[in-house]
């Protein structure tokens, strides 16, 4: 079963800036700017959670 971690109407609904954007807008602003700027993307990922993994793993970047 997959997972989907991106979830455009959560995203809308936590960034309300955000809530005239359609899913595929959605996601290409997370891509663009959101990631970027530490904006929660999903239920189940925290920008935290980003930010300790690429610490763990900075040399793979």
């Amino acid at each position: 079963m997959a997972l989907e971690l991106f979830d455009s109407s959560y995203y809308r609904s936590v960034n309300p800036d955000l809530g005239g954007l359609t899913d595929e807008e959605a996601l290409q602003h997370l891509v663009t700017f959101g990631l970027v700027e530490g904006r929660e993307f999903s239920r189940w990922v925290t920008p935290q959670m980003l930010d300790t993994y690429a610490d763990w793993n900075c040399g793979i970047y």
